[in-house]
């Protein structure tokens, strides 16, 4: 299941990069979004960059995380599907 990072609810200031790229290497996302009326082409840009640039940690932490996630989503899916 994709674990989506929805630019319009940062702040816009110089550090978007970041925020992508921590998404992916904190919790493993792999769908960005960006909103034309919001973000300009030169920072949109910076973000996708920085977003296939990063990589999924390797930090217990993290990988924990993302698998408490993974299993909410799944309870969440069945739940829905009456399993």
């Amino acid at each position: 299941m994709p674990r989506i990072i929805d630019s319009r609810n940062w702040s816009l200031t110089h550090k978007q990069w970041r925020s992508a790229h921590q998404c992916v290497e904190h919790d493993d996302v792999n769908l960005l979004a960006i909103g034309a009326q919001i973000i300009g082409v030169n920072v949109a840009q910076e973000i996708v960059t920085a977003f296939l640039a990063a990589t999924f940690s390797t930090d217990p932490d993290f990988r924990r995380r993302v698998a408490k996630l993974r299993d909410m989503e799944i309870a969440g899916a069945k739940e829905l599907l009456g399993d």
